[in-house]
């Protein structure tokens, strides 16, 4: 998600859908944002895999740190 999602945002919002600009960042920083807490949310309410979760959101925030900061750095 971290490294995937942003480049096909890219791909599409640049290619197919012709943004450029402030538009485009908008677009790719927007994909590139961490896991939603839904995950942990029906986790939780449902009692399964609470823990793997956590950890997928723990991690997909501290990826998207440096791909935020990537993207800005190009786009920006």
């Amino acid at each position: 998600k971290s490294l995937g999602q942003p480049a096909v945002a890219w791909v599409l919002a640049r290619g197919v859908f012709g943004l450029h600009g402030a538009p485009l960042l908008d677009v790719v920083v927007t994909s590139a944002l961490p896991a939603a807490q839904n995950l942990f949310t029906y986790a939780s309410r449902y009692q399964v895999a609470e823990s793997l979760a956590r950890e997928s959101i723990l991690l997909s925030t501290v990826a998207s740190v440096p791909v935020l900061v990537g993207v800005a750095a190009v786009l920006g």
